[in-house]
């Protein structure tokens, strides 16, 4: 699994890059152009963000990258902050409060779309993601969808598939 850290300016990053590194075995990058110049090479399988790294990322890569399935984690940022990242206005807050107690809060958004005709994806994405409804099972070919958020510390990604 490839797992890419786009850290904060080193005096705004409360959070220990280097141990995110090790425990999750990371590639911590410290701009929106080094994180672009590894995707040169492949893409993660999931991207780790922090709150003070959000000014610089590419909203267009991060939503359309959601919708392939690629894990985005935030770190230290407010939940409608990942909504916003990935575009997705339908999830809610599992635990609203939480980052007041802890600003190292970690915020997972997972979604992963199968669909039975690849021409349909955008259609199922917008209803899902956009206006918060269930697609019509009668309007389109068959689909799975694992789609859900959780706000806590996460110790590893063992648990992705």
């Amino acid at each position: 699994m490839t797992v890419v850290y786009l850290a904060a300016e080193p005096e705004m990053d409360y959070i220990n890059s280097e141990s995110i590194a090790e425990g999750l075995g990371a590639q911590v990058v410290w701009s929106w152009e080094s994180f672009e110049a590894l995707l040169a090479e492949q893409e993660p399988d999931a991207v780790l963000i922090h709150g003070g790294a959000v000014a610089d990322i590419d909203l267009a890569w991060t939503q359309a990258a959601y919708r392939r399935g690629v894990l985005l984690v935030g770190l230290s940022m407010p939940f409608e902050e990942m909504q916003r990242i990935t575009g997705d206005k339908c999830l809610e807050d599992p635990n609203p409060g939480y980052l007041a107690l802890s600003p190292q809060m970690f915020l997972v958004f997972q979604y992963d779309l199968k669909v039975e005709h690849e021409a349909e994806r955008e259609a199922i994405d917008h209803v899902v993601l956009e206006t918060c409804e269930a697609p019509d099972a009668s309007r389109f070919g068959w689909y799975t969808l694992q789609r859900g958020t959780l706000n806590s510390f996460v110790l590893s990604l063992d648990w992705l598939p």
